[in-house]
């Protein structure tokens, strides 16, 4: 099941968008899931994230999209 962490600019720094995401995983590994991350190359701030989180890359992808343009 996807999800996404978004903090407000005024709580930014704060930790609480690792907080969650920590929550998630140890929620996923509580269910005999195994939590997942992708992010797009140009955002640093989720892989930041990732990486605080203890994500790993393991590999880099393209994704094709066929359809309406995808917002950018």
């Amino acid at each position: 099941m996807p999800a996404s962490v978004a903090t407000d600019p005024a709580f930014r720094h704060l930790d609480l968008a690792l907080a969650c995401v920590h929550a998630a995983t140890a929620a996923a590994h509580a269910h005999g899931l195994t939590p997942t991350w992708s992010a797009p190359e140009s955002n640093l701030a989720s892989r930041a994230l990732a990486e605080a989180a203890g994500f790993r890359a393991i590999r880099r992808e393209v994704v094709y999209w066929a359809g309406p343009a995808a917002a950018r």
